[in-house]
């Protein structure tokens, strides 16, 4: 009668974070209620979205479920606020915050941002993902590599990346108090009928 049903696969696990099972409406949705129901106090809610939007727009990749709910701590804003507003990084939305970011940060630094450059990077990040195995075969390790990608990716994206998430941020912070308020009118309303 109660049966688990079976464990799936990794490609349906993988195809699934890439398009939802019930679509990417019904996922923002869900979050969305998600957000709305919790019990606390607006303000650290809306911290809490404010800080987890502004992690999802830096390139430290994997690291913002531990560093989104470690500032929104810090600061006083709600930990599951911060990590539903982190969702904003996805595979759909990640290639074009990063395209969008790297222009920026590059534009500020003023840097070319021809595609020449944009192609270097491309191989710079294949040449260093293919030295990470050097670490574990005990072969020399050329940091050289290291340094360009450093210099031609991760500080533009960084840069860029915290002017346009603060400008998300702020979007998603404004939009999150509007909701939340008028979501606290309609359950007062419900109350008293």
């Amino acid at each position: 009668m109660f049966k688990r049903p079976p464990p799936r696969s990794r490609l349906t696990r993988l195809k699934h974070k890439i398009y939802p099972p019930g679509g990417w409406v019904r996922a923002i949705r869900y979050n969305k209620i998600k957000l709305l129901r919790i019990v606390d106090d607006p303000r650290r809610v809306i911290i809490g979205v404010f800080i987890g939007t502004l992690v999802a727009f830096t390139p430290f990749f994997g690291f913002h479920f531990l560093l989104a709910p470690a500032l929104a701590w810090a600061v006083g804003g709600n930990l599951l606020a911060s990590l539903i507003a982190t969702t904003l990084c996805n595979p759909v939305t990640f290639p074009f915050i990063a395209y969008a970011a790297i222009s920026l940060g590059r534009w500020i630094l003023g840097s070319d941002t021809s595609a020449h450059d944009l192609n270097n990077v491309k191989e710079t990040g294949k040449t260093v993902w293919n030295h990470f195995y050097s670490f574990f075969d005990g072969d020399e390790t050329p940091w050289q590599d290291f340094v360009v990608l450093f210099e031609q990716l991760i500080v533009p994206y960084l840069i860029g990346g915290m002017l346009l998430g603060f400008v998300a941020a702020s979007i998603a912070a404004w939009l999150t108090a509007r909701a939340m308020a008028s979501f606290g009118q309609w359950r007062r309303r419900m109350k008293e009928k």
